[in-house]
């Protein structure tokens, strides 16, 4: 019987980016099942996303949480111009979570304790402290992108339990590492339904809300942006393509917010709108407001056998239609009867697309009511149960 999980993050959990979303909710999920659940996080500097540690849970929209966050004295700063050196970053985490480790040793002889990390530099340590014999507990890794490198082979063949989120990077962590498939489990997609569900104004009066105009049709982009990466080019040009709809990007820092701004004057982009990135709550609101929601991923090789966006939980959520990628991670993940698909790297067809949703209502609304269904019947704390009862078994 599980009676505590130390949950080993990637990063620091003060900027909400969509690996700290997913970390956040995880450990609360898991809590919810009695079990004691303790977050361990590197900390960063940086000149944006300040965030004091005691508003860290109302960032992620958590306002009762049940588990506890302890950041670890590593010195990476993400101050522009003075960033930290990669080589840096690998020396700061092994230092720290070799000492926390060591510190913890005598927790980690339980059986019933579990270590559970997503990240591949902070789970060496406690392989070595495991190796040499001090301390006990089972290592879980939930691993999201599987390379052939020697670190990441060290990883899986010496992880107790393997959680993959695709049969395709399940696929690849076999091929890379030769490690037994059964100690590999794919849990369900998890999505925001109830997250969701707990805000009640309706569109009309999230729009009045957050300065958006009642009668207009927004498309949204939500996520991972910057003047330089593709998905935010299309949209971008979408926009310059399809005048009389409204475009919203949500989660600009301030460097991107000043050069989209730019490219709007320099191309006439009037119908183009930009905000920073906001706390989850508040990006739901967002979602919720908008009436076609954009999910298109160039076809690299990591999206289309790796990607497994956590945005989407939140897409399929919110009773919008959804436009993604026809990548085979995104297909494997969502049937065609909740998500309208559209060729990737390929601004004609996202374009034709959106003005597809956009004037067949009807239609866009079976498709989202679909994907509300899907959504409801695939929540964070059935992933959760999920994982632990493959633990246990």
């Amino acid at each position: 019987m599980i009676k505590k999980l130390y949950y080993i993050s990637t990063r620091d959990v003060r900027k909400n980016r969509a690996d700290a979303v997913h970390i956040m909710l995880s450990c609360q999920a898991f809590a919810n099942n009695n079990i004691i659940v303790e977050l361990i996080t590197p900390s960063t500097i940086r000149d944006e996303y300040i965030v004091d540690k005691n508003s860290i849970f109302d960032l992620y929209g958590i306002k009762t949480p049940n588990f506890s966050l302890t950041e670890l004295n590593t010195h990476i700063s993400e101050i522009e111009g003075k960033e930290t050196k990669s080589y840096k970053v690998v020396i700061e985490k092994l230092k720290a979570f070799w000492s926390f480790g060591f510190s913890k040793r005598k927790s980690f002889r339980s059986e019933d304790t579990i270590l559970y990390s997503k990240c591949y530099i902070s789970t060496l340590p406690f392989i070595v402290l495991k190796k040499l014999g001090l301390i006990n507990s089972l290592i879980v890794f939930e691993t999201i992108t599987p390379k052939d490198s020697l670190l990441h082979k060290i990883i899986f063949r010496n992880s107790d339990k393997i959680i993959s989120h695709l049969k395709f990077v399940t696929n690849d962590v076999l091929k890379f590492s030769k490690t037994d498939k059964s100690k590999i489990f794919e849990p369900p997609y998890f999505t925001q339904y109830k997250e969701l569900e707990q805000i009640k104004p309706k569109k009309k009066e999230l729009r009045l809300e957050l300065g958006l105009a009642e009668n207009d049709t927004f498309v949204l982009y939500a996520g991972k942006t910057g003047e330089n990466i593709k998905q935010v080019q299309y949209f971008v040009d979408a926009a310059a393509k399809i005048k009389h709809l409204m475009f919203v990007i949500v989660g600009a820092n301030n460097k991107a917010i000043e050069a989209l701004e730019k490219i709007k004057i320099k191309r006439s982009i009037n119908n183009l709108l930009i905000f920073p990135f906001l706390p989850l709550t508040e990006y739901y609101k967002f979602v919720l407001a908008s009436d076609i929601l954009i999910g298109y991923y160039p076809a690299t090789y990591h999206n289309k056998y790796h990607l497994s966006p956590s945005k989407s939980g939140i897409y399929l959520a919110s009773r919008n239609p959804c436009i993604f990628s026809d990548l085979p991670s995104l297909r494997w993940l969502f049937p065609d009867e909740v998500v309208f698909y559209a060729k990737p790297d390929n601004v004609n067809s996202l374009t034709s697309r959106i003005l597809e949703v956009a004037g067949n209502k009807e239609i866009a609304n079976k498709k989202a009511d679909l994907a509300f269904k899907f959504a409801s019947e695939s929540t964070i704390n059935n992933f959760a149960e999920r994982i632990l009862q493959f633990i246990e078994s």
